[in-house]
């Protein structure tokens, strides 16, 4: 079953570095063709990856409807609180607590809830990659530190 994320965003950026310059400009001196070797084709790569939150349902934990649930394969809905929005501002939101809990209460016995599916959506996720790379050659290898 897909999984929709309502944003991602992915941007790459590759950059030359400018090639270092060591001792004279003499063609022969040992300095300046060692110190180019070491000094040249370097890059910078970077990605930076953005994207909303996953979708997630709010279930109750066991078989509340007595329809053969077992641990949460098919779950119960939960209730929703007619007037309670689920939503917390942004302030007080945290790992442990991403929505309001008082917006949910456990359906009676015998009965499933009415919240639905993917009704909510988790926390979003940024992340950035950056990788300092030589072009080793004319082979087309690159060593990446």
């Amino acid at each position: 079953m897909p999984v929709f994320v309502r944003i991602l965003a992915v941007v790459a950026v590759t950059l030359p570095l400018p090639q270092a310059v060591f001792g004279s400009s003499g063609a022969g001196n040992l300095l300046t063709r060692l110190g180019r070797w070491i000094g040249g084709d370097w890059q910078v790569a970077a990605i930076h990856q953005a994207q909303s939150g996953f979708p997630f349902t709010i279930s109750v934990f066991g078989d509340t409807a007595n329809a053969g649930a077992l641990l949460n394969v098919n779950p119960v809905r939960a209730n929703a609180v007619p007037g309670v929005s689920p939503s917390l501002p942004s302030d007080e939101r945290s790992g442990d607590m991403w929505f309001n809990t008082a917006a949910f209460t456990t359906p009676a016995a015998f009965t499933f809830g009415n919240v639905g599916r993917n009704s909510l959506y988790g926390p979003g996720l940024q992340k950035a990659d950056i990788a300092l790379q030589r072009n080793a050659g004319g082979t087309g290898a690159a060593i990446t530190l």
